[in-house]
């Protein structure tokens, strides 16, 4: 057990739950299912250890994380930000997750060159390096409509074995009453990760919200928005440069041409794969569209959805764009 921010402990426990194909192991703290690489730690003490020593990470203020919630537009908003700070529309050809906090095995290493300065993790903001809140660091936090997100995230799962070895064969319904209605969610719940960023706002000055439906419709205007917060002097031509480089299907074709795996995240997935066989990287540019949920929400389950968003978010400012219900 480690202390977290507010004087509490990291408890670290192993969360078991099977419903045919649909399976969860995975380390949690309280209702947060962690990210399998977590597991490259250890036991549950490990683990512990390893979170503490990711909030006594000594960032800076000229350090930028991406924080957001898994499957709401991370990597879309980390390729915008490398191009900026670069002031290029050139793609980085190290991928997303060299640089994503919970899956660094080096943490010395982090901001020690222009391209690490940029982090992102999916972590709520109570596990973040304090150090980067007390100093000033800019965090630019990406959100998205929760039915499209957990729609996303029931293909990412399937697909990259996150729910099991046999989850290929959980359906939609299965995973709507077994992990969206569920006691435990990796990275715990959208509702509690935006509860607690919204409470944090109030008091961090240096949070943007950008919305994955304000970029997908107006992608000009978000970006200089993003400029603007990280104090960077962009270019009409810049901005048109990243908004083509940065269209989804862009973004999809260079994940394949241009990414490669350093030797650290090999180290972890080949970790990570080794506890959990049934894991491996899924493609991560899927469709990238607004209200698919449609196409998989059955009236019920919207209605029932929403039920829980009136109650999980009651006085809750959630500063939205999107559309939430089916109107």
């Amino acid at each position: 057990m480690s202390s977290d921010r507010n004087g509490e402990l990291f408890t670290v426990r192993r969360y078991q739950y099977k419903n045919g194909d649909f399976e969860i192991d995975n380390p949690c703290v309280d209702k947060i299912a962690l990210h399998p690489f977590m597991t490259f730690w250890g036991d549950n003490s490990h683990i512990a250890e390893r979170l503490q020593a990711i909030q006594n990470m000594a960032l800076k203020e000229d350090n930028i994380l991406i924080a957001a919630y898994p499957k709401c537009g991370t990597h879309w908003v980390w390729e915008i930000v490398s191009m900026l700070i670069k002031g290029k529309a050139d793609y980085q050809r190290d991928i997303k997750e060299e640089f994503m906090i919970e899956g660094k095995i080096d943490l010395s290493s982090v901001g020690s060159s222009e391209s690490s300065r940029i982090l992102n993790t999916h972590f709520p903001y109570r596990f973040l390096p304090r150090k980067l809140i007390e100093n000033g660091g800019k965090i630019i936090h990406v959100t998205r409509n929760p039915k499209d997100m957990y729609v996303s995230m029931y293909h990412h799962a399937v697909n990259s074995g996150l729910f099991g070895p046999k989850c290929e064969n959980v359906i939609w319904n299965q995973y709507f009453n077994d992990y969206v209605f569920g006691e435990v969610q990796f990275y715990g719940t959208w509702f509690a990760y935006e509860r607690e960023m919204s409470w944090s706002k109030k008091e961090n000055k240096n949070i943007l919200t950008v919305h994955f439906e304000k970029l997908k419709s107006d992608p000009s205007t978000e970006i200089g928005r993003i400029a603007d917060f990280l104090n960077i002097h962009v270019t009409e031509n810049l901005v048109k440069d990243i908004v083509n480089k940065c269209d989804f299907k862009n973004l999809k074709k260079a994940d394949k041409d241009v990414k490669t795996m350093g030797n650290e995240m090999k180290v972890l997935l080949e970790s990570t794969t080794k506890e959990n066989p049934s894991i491996k990287l899924p493609e991560i540019y899927r469709k990238g569209a607004v209200a698919d949920w449609k196409n998989h929400f059955t009236v019920a389950q919207n209605e029932k959805f929403d039920a829980l968003l009136e109650i999980e978010m009651k006085d809750i400012d959630l500063d939205v764009f999107y559309e939430i219900k089916n109107t």
